[in-house]
């Protein structure tokens, strides 16, 4: 794979991570969980980096746990129940 093809799987990663913040923040769950399903795997595709000492991917670990325990904590669940009601 050359440098273009993985930019561009970059830039389209990055679009639907976007994309689904959007429809999260307009209260639909759906996003929530697939953002949550993609923070486990940045997760779990990070782990190797606390042995390694890479900088950048534990940063990346720490981002998607933090994001992950801040969508689903307690305060967090009323506002996408009432998005959810209205709809």
């Amino acid at each position: 794979m050359g440098p273009a093809a993985a930019i561009i799987g970059l830039a389209v990663g990055a679009a639907l991570r976007i994309l689904f913040a959007v429809y999260m923040l307009r209260g639909r769950n759906w996003a929530r969980i697939v953002l949550l399903i993609l923070a486990i795997i940045a997760v779990l595709a990070g782990l190797p980096a606390f042995a390694t000492g890479n900088v950048v991917d534990i940063l990346i670990v720490v981002v998607a746990l933090a994001a992950a325990v801040l969508m689903y904590l307690p305060a967090s669940n009323p506002y996408f129940r009432r998005r959810s009601a209205a709809a």
